[in-house]
């Protein structure tokens, strides 16, 4: 479980600084779509229950994540290079956009306003009095001096790398899927080989005591339990080029907790909080962290591209 805990903390360090960074000028509360079905995976449909009432939020003007068209057949080589290429594409360009805020200083420029004002030299920026001797300016650093502070540095090379191993790992792993009748549907049954292992890839195996050995066998064999008691599995849909759409579902009814579109032109996602406790119940010992007892809504977020280098982000919560 290592890997999946690093990959979620680049992911959410990332998504962080791209809105932190002004590149999310979309940021609001935009409603998400609705799911049920892998084919509405983050689309925002409109589905009625028995009495003919809508069960979904009102269609927004803009929804969080594509419409969803008809599923066509789907094999694993494709859905995997699918979500190489766009998972590539977004990170990278994402990447790029920051590394020309950095490049422009305006990076420079925001963090500067959140500077504490006693970190500045004594004296500097103050207005002289009228006849008096200005203030003395800040020092300007030696060039070439290694000391002097530096703006802030984007690479999100790592994460993107890390999140390509997930999915080739742990999520997407050929030998524990398998296809419909009808070819329109891809599953991938999750078991303990590739959700419990908690090695670091990092370790070395002479460098771990039996201590640690012993610790990180325990902890496998309570994530094995907790696994047995809410299996997990993910349904993947395709309806079009580069168009892949999961629906991670969890628990003996197979409730869907978390849809995502993994699209060549927007990467979203939306979870389902009433269903939630089924899907950390597999990561976490309920002994260690436990839920509210009651938790209603969607919440969702997507990260759009608009053209090269040009992306907007948005996070809605029902």
């Amino acid at each position: 479980m290592k890997r999946v805990e690093r990959v979620m903390g680049r992911l959410a360090c990332g998504l962080a600084l791209v809105c932190m960074l002004g590149i999310t000028s979309g940021c609001g509360d935009d409603t998400p779509g609705g799911g049920g079905d892998p084919a509405d995976a983050g689309a925002n449909t409109s589905d009625t229950g028995p009495a003919g009432d809508s069960t979904d939020p009102v269609d927004p003007a803009d929804p969080i994540g594509n419409e969803i068209g008809e599923s066509i057949a789907i094999t694993h080589a494709a859905a995997k290079k699918a979500v190489e290429d766009n998972i590539t594409k977004h990170i990278d360009g994402l990447d790029d956009a920051l590394s020309m805020l950095e490049e422009s200083g305006t990076v420079d420029n925001m963090l500067g306003i959140f500077e504490d004002d006693d970190s500045s030299e004594e004296g500097e920026g103050e207005v002289p009095e009228e006849g008096g001797p200005m203030p003395p300016a800040a020092p300007m650093p030696p060039e070439g001096d290694e000391g002097a502070e530096d703006g802030l540095e984007v690479d999100l090379s790592d994460m993107r790398d890390d999140i390509l191993d997930m999915m080739a790992d742990v999520l997407m792993v050929e030998e524990v899927s398998s296809v419909s009748a009808d070819g329109m549907v891809l599953t991938y049954a999750l078991g303990p080989d590739q959700v419990c292992d908690n090695s670091d890839d990092d370790d070395d195996d002479d460098e771990i005591s039996e201590e640690e050995r012993a610790s990180q066998l325990e902890d496998q064999e309570k994530c094995a339990a907790r696994l047995a008691e809410n299996p997990l599995h993910i349904d993947v849909t395709t309806d079009g080029d580069k168009r892949i759409n999961l629906s991670v579902k969890a628990g003996d009814d197979a409730v869907e907790v978390l849809t995502a579109q993994i699209h060549d032109d927007v990467i979203s996602a939306s979870v389902n909080l009433s269903e939630l406790e089924h899907l950390i119940g597999v990561f976490v010992d309920p002994e260690d962290f436990e839920l509210p007892g009651t938790m209603e809504g969607i919440v969702a977020l997507e990260v759009r591209e608009n053209k090269a280098a040009d992306y907007t982000a948005r996070f809605g919560i029902v």
